[in-house]
This record gives structure tokens, C-alpha cells and sequence, in this order.
């Protein structure tokens, strides 16, 4: 049986060595004001993780930042404190390795642009420094660091980019524009193993033609110089919503996402009817598959996506691409809006005659997600498995991704997702379910804890098979505290075994 395992502290006897595992789980508690959400966290690979909140204000310019060091086995390693500006705020992090990247912005001020800088944590050495970069953009959506060199996307509805920044010598180099100006941006991937940075976007088309919904794939060294961009390949009546990579080996990726069969040729991306994949190798597209939603059964003997095979559109979340170096997955997650219906109380105004009908009408309530969808492709792009994991209620005000798979060397796939207070994960492998559908509560610190509601619970993947799982609960204990409750933020560690 392999699922995601809370993992228990080992408390080890001085004489003979011998461990055991206590009642207690691998977790961090860091005490908050209610609903305050103050603390954030970084991991470095099997080097640590690094979590770092504001502590107070220490000036009437500055506050003190606390930068905590903890190792693979949540063991604090050193505590740093920084002296940052009052108006700085984190916008973003990544790592490269041990080495950790915080981007922070400086809100302006009255005769102060903004500022951006970022610090650099070196997990190994215990050291940081703090580097000013010279750019000058409203806003950044997320970075990824190698090699010194950092790495930034910028996509909101004014403005997108590309650009990267030299931390030895702050040289800025950004993505030859071609005199366009870019609509959004889809990814930035690089690979490591050949010195190569991959990015899609598209551009801003003011005659909205076909070129308007092209997708771009931009092929460059870390400089983005000599970049080479090329069409994503497309079907006539096939529209791409979106554009996910995963690195297949040294001069190869996998493209994948979703699209709309647009045989009327309206403008309805919110729409998927299936997923594509293509692969890029030696800076040529490969063979472009698509997969309809309603060829994708959990029975390979089922499967068929001839053309006589009714489309089926739907609403979709599409999430990350996951490899372990040969099966590459995409997650796609299936919703619906949901409304509650209402009535006007009748009146009637007997002075005037007026008689006020009762009116029907509706308010929105949240997104209600049904399935997440899991395709799975070897490095050409050919459909290997796909299977899917039913959402237990759960329903949300904004769209973002929630599920996440993990995939062993024997090609077994970890779907799981995290909602309110509980992990929900089932075992495949190809069509075959190895495991059932499995769910389980987020371990607290204490016997007799009771958590009242959780809030902004992630999962993430740490090193190997090891987790990471962060967020914020209200808890209650009577037998430790009959009047306190603690409002905190938790860092538990999970193995998958």
C-alpha cells in the first residue's frame, strides 16, 4: 500500500540508539493573530527550508524580517533578522538548488518609485545577502533562478514580459519584443542540461484574426539572445487555450495543454475539448496529438477518438505538467459556477394602484468542482494512461489548481489534491487503480487538538519522495487550555511510502 504518510518524530534512546516514533508528528506551529497570515516559506531541496516573516517595525521607515532556517527534519539550523523598508512585501520565491530567491517589492512612496530587490539564502553556507535590481515594472508574476541569473514573468492584463537579470553583474536582458507587444505569457521553462530557456506567449493582435489566438514558443540561451520563435502548430478548427513544458531530456521538451475545437470560429476559450501534446526537439516541432474529453475513459480498451466521437466541452482549471523522465502528466480540473436562486418579497402600494411582482433572481455562491483529469504521455507525445479523481464538495470563490501528482520510478501515479482540512489522493497506475480513493486529516502538534476551519492549504513536492504541507488553522484544546484557542501557521512533513 503506497499513499502520503504524516511522517512521526523519531525520538532516539542516548545508550543504545534505538529509535521509536512518538505520538507526534514532523510540524511546524508558528502562533499568529486570528485570520493573520504573515508567514511564508521557501524549500531548498534536501538542504531545508527556509520560512521568513515581518516581526515588527523597528523605525519609522523600517521593520525587522526573521529568516528561519530549518533543516529536512524541521530542525531549526539559525534565526537572521533583516532590516527591511516598511513598504517592501514579498511578491515572489523559487530556488535553485540550496540556494533560495525571496523577491521583495517596495511599494512608492511620496518621491520613491518603486523598488524591487531580492535576497539570496544559501541554505548550506547559512548566508544571505541582499541585491537591488535595476528594473523598473509595476508587478512580477513569478521567478525561477539557475546559475546566478534570475528569471522573471510578468503577466497581467496591461503589461506582459520576459526578462532575466544577472545577480553578478545586474545586466538585464529581455525577450526580443519583433516591435509587438506580448498578451500574456504562458510559461518559462529552462532547462539545465543543454543552457536553454523555453518560453510561450502570445502577442497583442488588434485586428483580432487567427494570429490573435497563435501561441509562440521562444527557443534562447540564458541571455535570450539569438532566440529563435516559431508557431505553436495548430489544427484549422483547433484553438489553444493555454501551454504547459516539461524538460524530456537534454535538447528535448513536451508541450502540453488543452484546447477548443472552434469549428464556428467564435472566441470561446473558457471552453476545453480536449488536450494536446507536442514535442520539440532540436529546435523542431514534433507530431502535434489531440484527445478529446469524451475519448478519455479510465479503460484503454474504451478509449477511441475517431471523429465520430461527439465533442464534449467543458470548464477546466489546467494545472502544472509533471515528469519523472518517462511519463510526463498534465492535471486539468473540471468545474461549474454555482448560483442560489431567490425571490423579491411582493409589495403593493394600494394609493397608487402599483402592484410589485415577485422577481426571480440569482447570486453567486462559488466554483463547485467535479473531477480532476489526468493525461499521461511518453517523451513524443502519444497518450499513455489518463484516469481521473472525484472532488469530495468542494467549492471555492476563485479559480486556481489544487491537485498535483507524483510519479515513482515504477511509473505509478499519485493523484492527490487539499481542501479545507483533509488530503484526498488515490494510486494508479496506467488505467488500473492500485489504491482507492483515500482521505485523510492534516495532523496537528497535540493530543485532543480540534480544528475549527483551516485556511490556504498547499502540498508541495520537497525532495525525493518527501512533502511539504502548509497552511493556517484555528485550533482548540481543551484538555491543554480550556479558554485559549491558537490561530497558526503549520508546516507538516509527509512521505510517500
Amino acid at each position: 500500500m503506497k499513499k502520503l504518510i504524516f511522517l512521526l518524530i523519531l525520538v532516539c534512546g542516548l545508550l543504545n540508539s534505538i529509535c521509536a516514533q512518538s505520538n507526534a508528528p514532523i510540524r511546524l506551529e508558528f502562533e499568529s493573530k486570528k485570520d493573520n497570515q504573515d508567514y511564508q516559506f521557501e524549500i531548498g531541496g534536501n538542504s531545508g527550508v527556509l520560512v521568513y516573516y515581518k516581526s515588527h517595525f523597528s523605525g519609522k521607515d523600517s521593520a525587522n524580517w526573521v529568516l528561519l532556517q530549518y533543516d529536512t527534519n524541521l530542525t531549526k539550523q539559525k534565526l537572521s533578522n533583516l532590516k527591511l523598508h516598511n513598504l517592501a512585501v514579498p511578491i515572489a520565491s523559487c530556488n535553485d538548488s540550496s540556494v533560495i530567491y525571496l523577491l521583495f517589492k517596495q511599494w512608492a512612496a511620496k518621491n520613491i518609485p518603486i523598488r524591487w530587490f531580492v535576497i539570496q539564502y544559501n541554505l548550506s553556507s547559512k548566508k544571505y545577502s541582499v541585491i537591488q535590481l535595476p528594473i523598473d515594472v509595476d508587478d512580477i508574476s513569478y521567478i525561477k533562478a539557475l546559475d546566478n541569473r534570475l528569471f522573471c514573468v510578468v503577466n497581467d492584463d496591461k503589461y506582459s514580459d520576459f526578462f532575466s537579470v544577472d545577480l553578478r553583474n545586474l545586466q538585464i536582458y529581455r525577450l526580443p519584443s519583433n516591435g509587438q507587444s506580448l498578451k500574456c505569457t504562458h510559461f518559462l521553462e529552462i532547462n539545465p542540461l543543454n543552457q536553454m530557456v523555453y518560453a510561450a506567449f502570445q502577442y497583442t493582435d488588434n485586428t483580432k484574426s487567427d494570429f490573435d489566438n497563435a501561441i509562440f514558443l521562444s527557443e534562447s540561451d540564458f541571455s535570450f539572445q539569438n532566440a529563435s520563435i516559431s508557431t505553436f502548430p495548430n489544427y484549422t478548427d483547433c484553438q489553444l487555450n493555454n501551454a504547459r513544458c516539461v524538460v524530456t531530456d537534454s535538447n528535448s521538451i513536451l508541450l502540453l495543454g488543452s484546447y477548443f475545437f472552434n469549428a464556428e470560429g467564435t472566441n470561446k476559450n473558457y471552453l476545453h475539448t480536449g488536450f494536446y501534446s507536442v514535442p520539440y526537439s532540436n529546435s523542431k516541432f514534433g507530431e502535434m496529438h489531440y484527445y478529446k474529453i469524451s475519448s478519455l475513459n479510465s479503460d484503454k480498451s474504451n478509449s477511441d477518438n475517431s471523429d465520430h466521437i461527439q465533442n464534449q466541452d467543458k470548464l477546466f482549471v489546467v494545472g502544472k505538467a509533471y515528469g519523472n523522465g518517462e511519463q510526463f502528466a498534465l492535471v486539468a480540473e473540471s468545474y461549474n459556477p454555482e448560483y442560489s436562486q431567490y425571490y423579491n418579497t411582493p409589495s403593493m402600494d394600494y394609493s397608487l394602484g402599483y402592484y410589485d411582482r415577485m422577481m426571480p433572481g440569482s447570486t453567486f455562491i462559488g466554483y463547485r468542482f467535479d473531477f480532476s483529469y489526468v493525461t499521461a504521455f511518453d517523451k513524443n507525445g502519444n497518450l499513455l494512461w489518463n484516469n481521473k479523481l472525484p472532488f469530495n464538495n468542494v467549492m471555492t470563490r476563485s479559480l486556481y489548481p489544487k491537485t498535483g501528482v507524483y510519479l515513482d520510478q515504477e511509473n505509478n501515479g499519485l493523484i492527490y489534491y487539499n481542501f479545507s482540512n483533509k488530503i484526498t489522493s488515490i494510486l494508479v497506475h496506467d488505467y488500473d487503480i492500485l489504491e482507492p480513493i483515500y482521505t485523510q486529516d492534516l495532523e496537528t502538534s497535540y493530543p485532543n487538538d480540534e480544528v475549527e476551519y483551516t485556511q490556504n492549504l498547499q502540498i508541495v513536492q520537497w525532495y525525493k519522495q518527501y512533502f511539504l504541507i502548509s497552511g493556517y488553522q484555528y485550533i482548540k484544546n481543551i484538555a491543554r487550555d480550556k479558554q485559549k484557542k491558537r490561530f497558526v501557521f503549520s508546516l507538516n512533513k509527509l512521505e510517500y511510502q
